[in-house]
């Protein structure tokens, strides 16, 4: 599964992603560029790329020989580096390996997607690619929607985009996902937002919670959008 978050900063978007990543399959790696993921939060905190790769390892390869041990082992992980791009090509590999190997997919977590490189044929491009084929689950925040590669929405299973009065912001909605609709991000009240559901072909009102909690207010089938 792939999940797009789209919000400027205090819209909800972080809060979106730190409340719902409990439930998607482990490991889960989080790539904190701007520190919104304490280690006084998230125990598994790491600053070495390599470091964290042989917890992933050791987390997968123990789950594989004994499965209770999913229940026992902390399934979240989370890097600070300033290599960024580094963390998430090696990471991204890393994953994808752990699935071919032991039938683990995981989850990457990118807050603040727009601030990794991006490059046709890389690792994370494989892995918005075809990461669904290994089991692999990706959830991005981003702020900047036009500074982000289209195959994060091309592809993606849900989109979450929240209140904004960006004029660049709203031009890139109405252009590529929402049409005229669009025009409605403006006037949404605080941690409201709109969820594209192509799962279920649907256009949602939505809003969060204090601990990130998506309630649906209102449902349209997107055709009629």
């Amino acid at each position: 599964m792939l999940i797009s978050v789209f919000g400027k900063r205090g819209s909800g978007k972080t809060t979106i992603i730190r409340g719902n990543i409990e439930y998607f399959p482990g490991p889960v790696v989080i790539i904190d560029a701007l520190g919104n993921f304490p280690k006084e939060e998230y125990p598994m905190h790491f600053t070495s790329i390599s470091e964290l790769i042989n917890n992933l390892e050791y987390y997968a390869r123990s789950i594989k020989n004994d499965p209770k041990k999913e229940n026992e082992l902390d399934k979240i992980f989370v890097i600070q580096t300033p290599d960024v791009d580094s963390a998430v090509e090696l990471i991204s590999a890393t994953l994808w390996e752990i699935s071919e190997k032991y039938g683990i997919g995981g989850t990457l977590v990118l807050d603040e997607v727009d601030m990794f490189s991006y490059s046709k044929g890389s690792c994370l491009d494989q892995l918005v690619r075809y990461g669904r084929n290994k089991g692999i689950h990706l959830l991005t925040g981003c702020r900047r929607p036009a500074e982000l590669s289209r195959n994060f929405t091309a592809g993606a299973n849900k989109i979450y985009i929240f209140r904004t009065q960006e004029p660049r912001d709203i031009d890139y909605f109405k252009a590529g996902l929402l049409g005229d609709r669009a025009e409605s991000l403006m006037s949404l009240p605080s941690y409201h937002g709109l969820l594209i559901d192509y799962d279920r072909n649907e256009l949602c009102n939505f809003y969060i919670d204090i601990n990130g909690k998506v309630n649906i207010i209102k449902s349209t089938p997107l055709e009629q959008t």
